[in-house]
């Protein structure tokens, strides 16, 4: 079972290639729900537009 963060960096990994949510949640086996929960809780972490440094180090 992979931990938050592993669940995390392989959603921002997927949409940095330019995957919808829809398409990243079928990749995974998981709802688009919990995409945008994961996306989410970055976002407020890292802010709006993030650097690509700050995605590494996320």
């Amino acid at each position: 079972m992979l931990h938050m963060e592993e669940k995390t960096s392989i959603i921002l990994s997927h949409r940095r290639e330019g995957m919808s949510i829809r398409e990243i949640a079928r990749r995974n086996g998981m709802s688009r729900k919990t995409v945008r929960k994961y996306l989410r809780e970055f976002e407020r972490e890292a802010g709006p537009s993030p650097t690509e440094r700050e995605v590494d180090d996320y």
